[in-house]
């Protein structure tokens, strides 16, 4: 199942977006939310599509943009599409739901050159990340689209910002964490002790 979502707003500054998708309430998986950043930016904006694999498992419970988008002279930006989707898991079934968010440049009242700022929390992505399954044993891929509607040929514009999940880990992801950072305090202690060091 698809579920699209698209952001709309009148203004640059803060948007603010709900929606019934994910799960709301009490969180599936037991925890305490850390923040993971999915995207990370610091470069110019030209159109990209890419498919990839996070490696992160738990439930997703707030997602938050922080952009400045520095568009330049010469493009429109209310021709701007940037698209994320999740692959959440699915209660009645082994596919996951694939969960979109599409933001225009047109929704988000971006006008002219200059610096643009996309600020805002959403619950859009809330629910546990899908994994691999008996019948589909291959992790679901995650998607990121920037593109423009117009053929614009140049660069778009440079942006800086991320793109931020609360996760919740889930207990096997919380294990092996621990068991990362166990392995690294004996290697630690076993470079401090080796040929020629004492432990005192």
């Amino acid at each position: 199942m698809h579920t699209t979502t698209t952001a709309t707003t009148t203004a640059t500054t803060t948007l603010a977006i709900t929606t019934a998708i994910g799960v709301l309430g009490t969180p599936a998986v037991a925890g305490t939310p850390e923040p993971y950043t999915l995207l990370s930016f610091d470069n110019e904006i030209r159109g990209v599509s890419a498919a990839f694999l996070p490696g992160i498992e738990g439930e997703i419970v707030n997602t938050r943009f922080d952009l400045v988008f520095d568009v330049y002279d010469g493009y429109d930006p209310a021709n701007f599409r940037f698209t994320i989707v999740v692959p959440l898991a699915n209660p009645d079934g082994d596919f996951p739901n694939e969960v979109f968010l599409e933001l225009t440049g047109d929704d988000l009242g971006l006008t002219g050159p200059g610096l643009h700022t996309i600020a805002f929390e959403t619950d859009v992505f809330n629910g546990v990340i899908a994994t691999a399954t008996d019948d589909n044993p291959f992790p679901p891929f995650w998607v990121f689209e920037v593109y423009t509607t117009d053929l614009y040929p140049g660069v778009l514009g440079y942006m800086t910002g991320t793109v931020e999940l609360d996760l919740i880990p889930a207990p096997a992801s919380l294990a092996a964490l621990a068991f990362g950072l166990a392995g690294t305090r004996r290697r630690r202690a076993s470079d401090e002790t080796g040929p020629g060091r004492s432990a005192s």
